[in-house]
């Protein structure tokens, strides 16, 4: 269901990209260029998770291992699946703001505009 969601999304955002007029891409470019600065952040964070880093990992890799007498490569997040599900529905969310600005009056607008308004 959630690729079903990023591949519509992905297509959204691809006719919108197409459709846009060069005065609603300008507004655009000054709408998310302070946004593009913050937005890696949460997305670098959700990354920085994944890999097995023993020297950060979570304590309970210890006592699994402990347990399953078994080496088991640590990772800083307890739930690595969830993180990459977090960072696809993060990346998505990032898509469909991108997607919803210039839909309806964005520069009418301004900065008062809500990301999920009723249509």
């Amino acid at each position: 269901m959630q690729g079903l969601l990023a591949g519509s999304i992905a297509v959204a955002l691809g006719i919108t990209a197409q459709t846009l007029r060069s005065s609603e891409t300008e507004f655009l470019v000054s709408i998310f260029r302070p946004l593009a600065a913050l937005a890696p952040v949460p997305a670098l964070w959700m990354v920085v998770q994944l890999p097995p880093l023993k020297l950060f990992a979570h304590p309970i890799w210890q006592s699994a291992e402990t347990a399953l007498e078994h080496p088991i490569a640590g990772t800083i997040s307890v739930d690595p699946g969830a993180s990459i599900i977090a960072f696809g529905q993060y990346l998505c969310v990032i898509a469909v703001v991108a997607v919803d600005r210039p839909r309806g009056g964005a520069a009418d607008l301004g900065p008062r505009q809500f990301v999920c308004r009723p249509m």
